[in-house]
């Protein structure tokens, strides 16, 4: 995924469904050098271009394709982010590129 380059950053939703118990600490460890846990198994990053390219190139070894899958989603302009419940962690409620 290439994020437009007129974008200074962007917020990016990764979610994750991995088999393993000990690639998910190491795919959680990695994530959260980027951004902040979401939900269980989703994080939300605001990242550049140069950090997200990074960060899937280190995210890649860490799965095993016919067991795990990884999802990015790019939350343009205007995204408004909602969130209920136990421990809703959120990094703006609404958030303006």
């Amino acid at each position: 995924m290439d994020i437009p380059s007129d974008r200074k950053c962007d917020n990016i939703l990764f979610i994750y469904d991995i088999a393993c118990d000990k690639r998910r600490r190491r795919v959680v460890k990695i994530l959260e050098g980027y951004g902040i846990r979401v939900q269980y198994s989703a994080f939300e990053a605001y990242i550049n271009q140069k950090q997200y390219k990074n960060l899937v190139k280190q995210l890649l070894p860490e799965f095993n394709f016919k067991e795990d899958s990884l999802r990015s989603y790019v939350l343009y302009s205007p995204a408004k982010v909602e969130s209920w419940g136990r421990e809703c962690v959120q990094l703006a409620d609404t958030i303006i590129f």
